[in-house]
């Protein structure tokens, strides 16, 4: 079990992970609804990302770490030091009983992810970020892509010259990594597959939980 009767039957301290946490896109208005809809329930919610802006300000998060959108987002992407060390300060601090994680591989980096040992964590896949270094596991020409992470990616025209030795090191970490995660939870059940097919389901049970929207 991913935590005890005990913990379910008192309210919970719940670390939210996103890579950022303005008000646009479906992950992150998806991070800042759960982390509202706990509180309303009566747990103790936080929300962890980076202070990128996509799109206007401002940033939500209730603890951040650095991030950005310039060029040099390609190199935090494998590793933000500044996201492994203020969430070591969270964690310390905040003491939660289940880490709740969305997107990391756009800002926070699997850098994270060794610090995240200790804790019930459930990893929730809004995309395919785990096996595609693009997220999108989509061809330029928008056909769905069949292949495994790899050369393929350089020679189907997905990631240039330059982001290629990077983003294939981001998704070994990643695998390296990878126990950390207690549950996996997919958006859909073709997202699921697609983690299964890699083998996402021999380090931890992959569910669907489809998006909720309000009543």
């Amino acid at each position: 079990m991913l935590m005890s009767r005990e913990h379910q039957d008192r309210p919970l301290k719940i670390l939210l992970v996103n890579d950022a946490s303005t008000s646009s896109g479906g992950a992150e208005i998806m991070s800042l609804a759960l982390r509202d809809s706990y509180r309303e329930r009566g747990h103790e919610a936080m929300l962890f990302s980076s202070r990128a802006l996509y799109g206007k300000p401002p940033v939500l998060a209730d603890h951040t770490c650095f991030g950005s959108t310039t060029p040099f987002r390609q190199v935090l992407r494998v590793a933000n030091p500044s996201a492994w060390n203020e969430i070591r300060k969270v964690l310390s601090r905040f003491r939660p009983d289940i880490v709740h994680v969305r997107m990391l591989t756009t800002q926070l980096s699997p850098l994270i992810l060794p610090a995240l040992r200790g804790y019930p964590t459930i990893y929730h896949a809004s995309w395919h970020e785990l096996v595609c270094p693009t997220g999108l596991k989509m061809l330029p020409d928008l056909r769905p892509c069949g292949y495994s992470a790899g050369v393929e990616c350089l020679r189907q025209g997905c990631l240039s010259k330059l982001a290629f030795p990077l983003l294939l090191l981001q998704l070994r970490l990643l695998r390296h990594w990878r126990s950390g995660f207690h549950r996996v939870v997919a958006n859909s059940h073709y997202l699921r597959s697609r983690l299964c097919e890699e083998g996402w389901d021999d380090v931890a049970d992959v569910e669907v939980i489809l998006n909720g929207v309000p009543v």
